[in-house]
């Protein structure tokens, strides 16, 4: 069952399996992390917000969406293509890979984000 949660850490088995961890063991990382750095892109510098995900190699029967929100009520699609800045394979059958998401300025003050995961059809 994909939604199971054998471990009853939080996390779903397919969200175990897209995320590269082992469903049957504890684990504390939903492979998916946020942070606000400055970059410089086209010589002006900004905080940009950054997505890490971190994804199973090979899990192409997944599909990863990022989503946003401002009120965790009303949830919206992030625009296609997201632009991908760094792609690091982690060498233990996962990579990490870098989404650049935006500025401070363009999402505004209260901005929430998640990643929500499903079978391809």
């Amino acid at each position: 069952d994909p939604l199971s949660d054998t471990d009853n850490d939080g996390s779903s088995a397919i969200s175990e399996y897209a995320v590269g961890t082992d469903p049957n063991i504890v684990s504390h990382s939903s492979g998916l992390s946020v942070r606000l750095v400055p970059e410089e892109i086209e010589g002006v510098t900004d905080d940009y917000f950054i997505i890490d995900v971190k994804r199973r190699i090979g899990a192409d029967d997944v599909i990863l969406s990022l989503q946003l929100s401002d009120n965790l009520t009303k949830w919206d699609e992030l625009k296609v293509p997201i632009p991908v800045i760094n792609s690091k394979n982690n060498r233990d059958g996962t990579e990490t890979i870098s989404y650049l998401i935006g500025t401070a300025e363009q999402l505004g003050q209260n901005v929430y984000f998640r990643g929500v995961i499903s079978l391809k059809p």
